[in-house]
Order: structure tokens, then sequence, then C-alpha cells
């Protein structure tokens, strides 16, 4: 039996790899440009082996030994993506790729070790899909493989910081033992290696070729080629959309005593349930919950049925700031973004963020904040004082100054600014400083820190909230752009309802409201109704005070004309309601 493997192990292994390939290849069938050509090459790369026969030369023993764990960690990383019809090949190539690789390497030609040893090195970042999903317990898909197109480098090192565990050392400290055993044991068994031929670098080079485009690294470059496609498709539609709106006619309906100062806060992974205004047990919202109840200059609204349609940034923003929404699905091209709504009705408008400054054209949220009259990001400004800086981010509190500068300068009558916080963002902390460290325990722990980031929100929100009041704003609105589930994050393809329960405030001033007592009225009654973040367009339209040709009134759950749905949620795929 031990001679029979001997043999024909590597025959059998390439068979159940093939096998195997070919059912991935099937379930995943979908027709492409190139469908017929990487077809021919997986078929010539099939013929080769089986008429060159590599399987029939032999490695050493201590080569075969390392060859395994090398081959099942490629596997698992292949295995842990999502799988496309390309990557069906993927086993089988690499079992050839590595084979013949070493057949290579042992032969007496430098070109050919050389060959191996390259080839090699760029293979072996396969072992990050293996790490990644040691990290999230989740297999790889394609929006979290552009997820890491968008993400900056400093919210790389927290995520590698504190996801960095001992399976992970375990797995590379095997990958590195097995590799060098694979290079540095004796190259012979009892039977002679193959002398380097052209019949196995053809089929060695095929193989790598095929292994590289069908496994991690070809998903993750593919993909990158795609972002970069689509990053030009979007600069090329943000130029179109700029365009269109200058064609869209929007008719306003502005009476006198409309809000004049807004101000929309957009918040980062707040689940309200953590909020003590919301009824949490430990008092981590105490500044927001003495403006719920001091009225000497204005009242505090807040809600507590809301959602927001997405559990990421980007898919969330791109309906919430926008009049598009699970409804209708108008396309971002000729999308209108809050941002624009206001500023053709006459209003400055501002962006102020503490997100990280991302290409122009780097996703439809950039293009949004990109139309403003006035845009500023505290990761591109070196202005800031030092001691505030957060592991290469500002703390929010950075944008309290910036705000109150652009608003001092102001001489404009009509304003509205969207201050765009870190909020309580993972790594949760890195969101706070010291001061702020209150709920702790022994031990450091996930749930203590994000507690700390929602009572310094708490402390960010109401400081602007206050900062309004004395410069005469009419409104103030926060919500945020997610929730935020304490093992899961936002990682929607482990969807929980935490991820989608998010807090929405309105902040109005009693001269604003003394001329509008019947939206009060509206604010206090559907405190519960049960409503999204994806018509704030329209709901902002209501508390402004003013309405515009695309408002829908059924759209808004401030309107006796609201039509309540069962709610959906992530691309409008999972049913939120039962």
């Amino acid at each position: 039996m031990q001679n029979l493997f001997k043999k024909y192990g590597l025959l059998i292994t390439a068979i159940i790899c093939l096998l195997y390939g070919a059912q991935i290849s099937y379930e995943k069938y979908y027709y492409s440009k190139g469908i017929y050509l990487f077809s021919f090459i997986c078929g010539l790369l099939i013929l080769l082996f089986f008429w060159l026969k590599p399987y029939k030369e032999y490695i050493s023993r201590q080569q075969a030994f390392a060859l395994v764990p090398i081959f099942i960690i490629y596997f698992l990383s292949w295995y842990v993506i999502d799988h496309f019809l390309r990557f069906g090949i993927f086993a089988f190539s690499t079992l050839c790729f590595l084979y013949c690789g070493l057949l290579l390497y042992n032969s007496k030609s430098v070109l050919g070790k050389l060959f191996f040893i390259a080839a090699y090195l760029i293979s072996s970042l396969n072992i990050l899909s293996v790490l990644f999903f040691i990290a999230e317990r989740t297999r790889i898909t394609r929006p979290l493989i552009n997820t890491l197109f968008i993400t900056n480098p400093t919210e790389s090192s927290e995520y590698l910081k504190a996801k960095f565990s001992v399976f992970h050392v375990f797995i590379i400290v095997l990958f590195i033992v097995a590799s060098l055993a694979l290079f540095f044991s004796k190259s012979r068994g009892k039977e002679p290696a193959t002398k380097m031929s052209f019949k196995f670098l053809a089929v060695f080079t095929i193989a790598f070729g095929l292994a590289s485009f069908s496994g991690p690294f070809g998903a993750l470059s593919s993909e990158y080629y795609l972002y970069l496609k689509n990053k030009e498709m979007l600069k090329n539609l943000s130029e179109e959309r700029s365009k269109g709106l200058n064609q869209i006619s929007i008719s306003y309906t502005i009476p006198q005593n409309a809000a004049k100062k807004i101000i929309v806060i957009i918040g980062e992974s707040l689940n309200r349930n953590m909020m003590s205004l919301y009824g949490y047990s430990k008092n981590t919202t105490p500044n927001l919950l003495a403006l719920s109840e001091e009225t000497k200059l204005g009242k505090l609204f807040y809600f507590d049925n809301v959602i927001s349609p997405e559990a990421t940034t980007v898919p969330a923003l791109k309906k919430v700031l926008t009049n598009i929404n699970n409804e209708n699905n108008i396309p971002f091209t000729k999308a209108v973004s809050l941002v624009d709504l206001y500023k053709k009705a006459g209003f400055e408008t501002f962006w102020i963020s503490n997100q990280a400054q991302l290409g122009k054209y780097d996703t439809p949220n950039a293009v949004i904040s990109a139309s403003a009259d006035h845009v500023y990001f505290t990761s591109s400004n070196n202005n800031i004082q030092k001691e505030n800086v957060a592991s290469g981010n500002y703390y929010d509190e950075e944008l309290l100054p910036i705000f109150n500068q652009f608003s001092k300068e102001q001489k404009q009558n009509k304003q509205i600014y969207f201050i765009h916080l870190m909020g309580s963002h993972w790594f949760y902390g890195q969101r706070y400083p010291s001061a702020f460290n209150v709920f702790k325990t022994d031990k450091i722990d996930d749930l203590n820190s994000y507690l700390n980031t929602v009572l310094y929100n708490d402390m960010i929100v109401s400081s602007i909230i206050k900062m309004a009041q004395e410069k005469g704003f009419d409104e103030v609105c926060y919500f945020s752009d997610h929730g935020e589930d304490m093992k899961n994050q936002h990682n929607q393809e482990k969807y929980t309802k935490e991820m989608s329960i998010v807090p929405l405030i309105f902040y109005l001033s009693n001269n604003y409201l003394s001329t509008h007592q019947d939206l009060e009225k509206e604010l206090l009654k559907n405190k519960h109704t049960p409503a999204m973040t994806d018509n704030l367009f329209h709901d902002l339209q209501n508390v402004s005070g003013f309405s515009s040709s695309l408002y829908k009134s059924k759209d808004s759950f401030l309107s006796d004309d609201y039509v309540i749905k069962k709610r959906r949620v992530v691309d409008n795929s999972i049913p939120f309601d039962k």
C-alpha cells in the first residue's frame, strides 16, 4: 500500500483536485469574454500533465513531507474565498506548479532553481487569505476584497494589532518551517531527480500562471483592476452627474421661517442600544440626556425605531445622503445628494470630516463630499496639535475648532454643515483620549472600549449642539451610518440586527420651534414609528421647513402621508421586520 501511494500518490491527488475543481466550475459557471482562452489553457495543462507524466518523477521523502502542509495551506487559502469559475483550476494547477517546480529546483540548472524560488515567493502571498479567515472566521467575498482598497494605512495597522493571535503565529511558523524543509532538505530520494527539461518547464510555467490567476493572489489583483476600472468609471459618472445636475431643474417652496442654519452630524458604527439616552443601563450619554431635559434654548428629539439600510459605511451613506432608497433604485449618476439639494436651494455648503480622505473618485461618498463649497479633512492638514493625535488619526474633538472657525467667518445667511465623525469605528480603543477611559475592567475588552467611544461621542455631539445654540443655528441632525455588533462589528457576511440599529436625533432651537409648532407635534408623535435612514433626504426637508420638487411625503416618517412598509437591509436582501 505504501509503495502504491508512493508510486501513484501524486496522480491520485491530482485527479481528486481535478474532479473537485470541475464541480466548482460547473456550479459557478458564467459566460465571460475570455472563457474560451482560459478553458484552452486549462485543457493544455491537463493534457501536458497526463502526457509528460511528471508524477513518475521523484522528489525526496523530506520534500514530500514538507510539501503536504504547504499544499494544505494553499488549498485552504483558495477554499476560504467565494469561488468563481476560474477558481476551479487552482488546486490542480497549484499541485502541478509545486511538484514540477521542485523537479526544476532539484535539477542541476541554476536557472531552474531561480525560476522556482521566485515563483514560490510570489505564491506565498496566498497565506494571507488563511490569516484573514482566522481573524474574521468568515469566507472572503468580493465586497470584503473591495473594502481593502478603501481602507487607510492606520485602520490596517489597528486591525493587525487587534486581530493577530496565536493561531496566526502557528500558521506562519508552520509555513516557514515547511518552506525551509522544502528548500534545504536533501533534493533526491533513492530515485534520481530529473534534470531540468523543457517539458517540465512548460508544465511549471502554465501551472504557475493558472495558480496565480485563479487563486487568492489572482482574486486580489483582478479585483484591484476592477476597482481601478470602477474608480475611472466613477470619475466619468461624476463628471456626467455634475453636468446632469446643472440641467436638473429642482423647484423649491421655501417659506420665510424655514431653517437657515443647519448642521448634519454623521456618526460612525453607533448602536443606539448602547446609549443611556435610549435606556442603556450604564451612563454612556450624560450630556445628551441633560440636553433632552433642558429646554431653555431648544429641544432634543430622539427616535427609537429607526434603522440603517446597510451594515457598512459606503453603501449606507450612498443611500442616506441622496434620494436613493430601497424602493426607487435611482442610479447614482442621476441621484441628488443632500449637499446638492441644499446647494441648489441657496445654502453655503460645508463638509468637515475626521474620516480618512480618499481620492475624489474612490467611492460615491467621496463624490458627494467633493461637491460641497468648502471641504476639510483633518487627515490632510498638518496644523493640528500633535498631542491630540490618536495613532495616526485625529480625535473627533479636532473638528470642533474647525467648525467654529468656518461658522465664524461666514457671512452667508443660509449655511449647512456636514460633520463626519470617526465615532465608534473599530478599533475602539483608538477613538478616545485617556480621560474617557471610564468603563474598564482588569481585562481590556471590546465592550468597555466601545462604551468609552459612546461616552466620548456623546461629548462631541453635545458640544456641537451647544456651539449651535451659541451661534443661532436652527437645526442639528445626528445619525449613525450603521450600527455595530460586539462580536462581528459590522461584517455583513455575519449580519445581525445590531448592525442596523442606529440613533436618529434632532435638536431644534426654541426660536425655530416657535414658528413650527406643528413640526414639534409630528416629532413627538413619531418617536416610535418604524423608519429607515435611507429616507433622510425627505425627513430633513420636513424638519428644515421647506420642500422641493424631489420631496416625497410618503417616504418621510414625519409626514401624515407616510406609508409604513416591511424594512429590508443589506442591499435590500435581508428582511429586518418579521
